[in-house]
């Protein structure tokens, strides 16, 4: 009997294995690299399993992921040659297995995680070779201790730093340290996990004469950082806010986020949005005047404290800031030299309670809209019952809209400007590349099992979109005077992984013979771009000047 009761169990699992098989198939659905993390990402429906190997002659890196297919809606993978990468290619081993393959200049060490959604690929992750001896160095990084809570980078001899903070996704940071003329002891080198205080893992690493600090941090870095007789202590905790109360320049508020303490670092550098921020800090108390020399350069002048910079220049590159120059011009007066890639605006402000300055720079020119008509090509989007397409219907309300915008001086991209076919993520990526700062995506609309339903609807991811979103909203409602369905948040790709506000707006229903007919006149497509251009136009009027 029990002989018996086994082969039935063995038999049951082969006749119904395989479906479940099927059903936990996973779909990989987009393949990028990611800049910010500097990290290739492989995104599916669920959990990867993923299987790597190195090749030689020729170099290869494989990684093999069970149970996957490529999904339909799969997006490409753009060229990447960094870390030693000549290409990437994609492919199928067999029909549930997706192969993943770089081929290499030369050996590499790569760090997989997996996430719920996500794998990442960390492609060179060893940090560059110790550096024994520096002619010149002035320190030595001897330890990174945990100690309750807090972390101690223990030196021999206290240095000043410089420091960023750059965001590597929605939820997660990276603050760098950068001590300069400055050497990690041999054992400091490498990348070690620590899960404690809101830090995933500190990496230690040598980049020529400066020896780098990073901690990669869940959300914003909330740290103190004090000086310590044999290093830098970074503790736990609130920092100033960046909205403290101050004597500005500018009435404009700044931006709410909380950063590495500005009252240690003589330099400190963070992003927020498309605004680079960076703070100064003098010990003592300090009086600034700012100088513009042309577009391209600003002199800051501190006179009644020292700067303590770490160095005569400081060399940023970050696309803005090209470098920082430090001279010192009698006793307590430092003059700062602050050269830019390309024309920029600034606002600065000295901080009343810790006697920071603080400039936020912007890159300056036209106002830059990128327009995004629905569709194009094969996909034809919805069709009336009439005949008429979505997407000749967005490329004409689109192109009107164009021109509006560009005769009040605003520089407009389109993502498409004729019966072509682009998929989503090379749309955003055309936004996101511009450095636009502003989105827009026109759709019609369908609702085919009630031809009744007719308005004008819009959408929004972020919150700092929807006075975007909102703006739009209510001008193509008070100027076509069609029903109003309502401004709606929704995780469409084009509104919720372009980097600016963003707003996809359906400017009626192609199901609606009524609306159709609207659609397809030329005088209804100019009234709608007009409204479209009147919102825009209303929105920008209502942000922060930066001069």
């Amino acid at each position: 009997m029990n002989l018996l009761t086994s082969l039935l169990c063995l038999l049951f699992l082969g006749i119904f294995s395989q479906p479940a098989v099927a059903r936990e198939m996973r779909a990989v659905s987009h393949i990028f690299w990611d800049a910010a993390g500097d990290a290739l990402v492989i995104e599916s429906d669920g959990r990867l399993n993923s299987q790597a190997s190195q090749l030689e002659n020729p170099a290869r890196y494989v990684i093999d992921l069970p149970g996957t297919r490529m999904s339909k809606a799969y997006l490409g993978l753009p060229g990447v040659r960094r870390h030693g990468v000549n290409r990437v290619r994609v492919g199928h081993v067999n029909a549930s297995t997706v192969r993943v393959v770089f081929d290499l200049q030369r050996a590499i060490h790569p760090r997989v995680e997996t996430t719920p959604r996500r794998l990442l690929i960390y492609l060179d992750d060893i940090p560059r070779a110790p550096v024994l001896s520096l002619p010149g160095a002035q320190g030595v990084i001897e330890g990174i201790r945990l100690q309750g809570g807090t972390f101690l980078v223990a030196m021999s001899r206290r240095r000043p730093y410089w420091s960023h903070v750059w965001p590597l996704s929605d939820d997660r940071t990276r603050l760098t340290l950068v001590f300069p003329q400055t050497i990690l002891a041999p054992g400091v080198f490498g990348t070690v996990m620590v899960q404690s205080n809101g830090v995933e893992r500190i990496i230690a690493s040598q980049r020529g004469p400066d020896a780098r600090v990073e901690f990669d941090c869940n959300g914003t870095p909330e740290f103190e950082i004090a000086p310590q007789e044999n290093g830098w202590l970074l503790v736990g905790g609130k920092t100033p806010n960046a909205a403290d109360d101050s004597t500005a320049q500018s009435s404009s508020p700044s931006p709410d986020i909380v950063s590495p303490s500005s009252r240690t670092a003589p330099l400190t550098l963070r992003q927020a949005g498309e605004d680079w921020i960076l703070t100064l800090n003098a010990i003592g108390d300090a009086h600034y005047t700012l100088k513009p020399s042309g577009e391209d350069r600003l002199y800051l002048d501190v006179s009644g404290a020292r700067l303590t910079m770490p160095r005569d220049s400081v060399y940023i590159d970050n696309g803005l800031i090209a470098r920082v120059r430090s001279i010192p011009n009698g006793t307590n007066k430092t003059r700062l030299t602050i050269d830019f890639d390309q024309p920029i605006k600034f606002r600065g402000r000295k901080m009343t309670k810790s006697g920071a300055y603080e400039l936020t720079l912007r890159r300056s020119g036209k106002s830059r809209v990128t327009l995004d008509p629905g569709h194009g090509g094969t996909d034809t989007g919805t069709k009336g019952r009439a005949g008429t397409q979505e997407k000749d219907i967005t490329l004409a309300v689109a192109s009107r809209l164009a021109q509006n915008l560009e005769k009040s001086g605003i520089s407009v991209q389109m993502t498409r400007m004729r019966d072509l076919e682009i998929l989503l993520r090379p749309r955003v990526e055309m936004a996101n590349r511009n450095q636009s700062n502003v989105f827009i995506s026109i759709h019609a609309n369908s609702f085919p099992n009630n031809s009744n339903v007719n308005g004008i609807e819009t959408y929004y991811f972020n919150d700092a979109s929807y006075p975007l979103a909102r703006s739009i909203h209510q001008s193509l409602v008070k100027s076509l005077k069609r029903p109003d369905r309502g401004v709606r948040k929704n995780n469409f790709y084009v509104v919720n992984h372009t980097k600016m506000p963003a707003a996809l707006v359906e400017i009626g229903y192609l199901s609606n013979p009524e609306e159709e007919a609207l659609l397809k006149d030329p005088t209804y497509q100019e009234k709608a771009a007009q409204a479209i251009y009147e919102g825009v136009q209303q929105y920008m009027n209502t942000q922060p000047a930066i001069h």
